[in-house]
Parts: structure tokens; C-alpha cells; sequence
């Protein structure tokens, strides 16, 4: 049912983007909305139902907790479905970059203006540190070999 969700979403926001009257896109939109609620809640359920480790779960007493992680594991229904594992992944609609569009030029604006008051520039180049290696610097011929052959040795066991 996750999976079939997923799909509509996908179908729904093809046909989003390529719709061009502003009535049928406001039902589009709402459609949309209502398919992400209904795919959230899903992947609510199954993380609750479906635990990776369901023999790791508390005894009927205790008060059940949140999963510190959202993973479900569906990869045997993609093969069972023969679907791509990208089906899974769960696209950002297009439409919030656009409906929110005045509000991310208005923070640039602000973000530039507060550039220009700080630091006087328009962009601000991030340059990587040109970090030397120092242990290349004080290490002998044979250190050097020991810490290759131990590294080497640790990584076969």
C-alpha cells in the first residue's frame, strides 16, 4: 500500500507540473496533500508494526517508545512488485520551492544585504584548508612501514 502511495504521488506531481489552469492545480495541489498525509501516516504504521528487530522489543508492561530510526525494510515486495529501489524514495513536491518563491528571495536579500554590511562582498568563496600531512613530515622509512603493515594487519584480521 506504501509503495502503490508512493507511485500515485509521483503520478500526481507529473501531472501538477504539467497542468496549466490555476482551478484544476489547486484540486491537484490538495489531492497531492492528502496523498503525502496518507503516505506519512503509512510509514508511521509500518515503522510501529514492523520493527527491524521485533525480537529486541519491551515486555507488555512498559511503555512503548519511538524507534530512533524511520527504516522499513520493503526490499523483498520491490522484487516480489519487480520495481526499481528508486520507487522508495520519496521526492520534495516542486510546487513548495514555487509557492514559496517571494520568501526565498526575500531571505537572499536579506542574507546579501547582511553580506554587504559585514563583509563587503557579494559572495562569500569558501576555500578548503591546505592541510599538510605532518606525520609525513616526522615519520622515519620504517615507522612509516610499521604503521602500513599494522594498518595492514588490522584490516585482514
Amino acid at each position: 500500500l506504501y509503495i502503490k502511495y508512493m507511485q500515485i504521488f509521483r503520478k500526481l506531481e507529473d501531472c501538477y507540473d504539467a497542468m496549466t489552469h490555476p482551478q484544476k492545480r489547486i484540486h491537484v495541489k490538495q489531492v497531492m496533500e492528502m496523498v503525502i498525509r496518507r503516505v506519512l501516516t503509512l510509514k508511521h504504521l509500518l515503522v510501529k508494526w514492523n520493527p527491524p528487530n521485533p525480537e529486541l522489543q519491551k515486555p507488555v508492561g512498559h511503555q512503548e517508545e519511538a524507534f530512533p530510526w524511520e527504516y522499513i525494510n520493503l526490499d523483498d515486495i520491490l522484487v516480489d512488485l519487480k520495481l526499481p529501489p528508486e520507487t522508495l524514495e520519496v521526492p520534495i513536491p516542486r510546487y513548495f520551492k514555487e509557492d514559496n518563491l517571494a520568501a526565498i528571495r526575500h531571505r537572499d536579500n536579506i542574507v546579501s544585504g547582511y553580506m554587504q554590511l559585514q563583509l563587503k562582498a557579494d559572495h562569500v568563496w569558501v576555500e578548503e584548508p591546505n592541510n599538510k600531512d605532518r606525520l609525513s613530515e616526522d615519520l622515519t622509512l620504517t615507522q612509516a612501514i610499521e604503521i602500513i603493515q599494522r594498518n595492514e594487519r588490522g584490516r585482514q584480521g
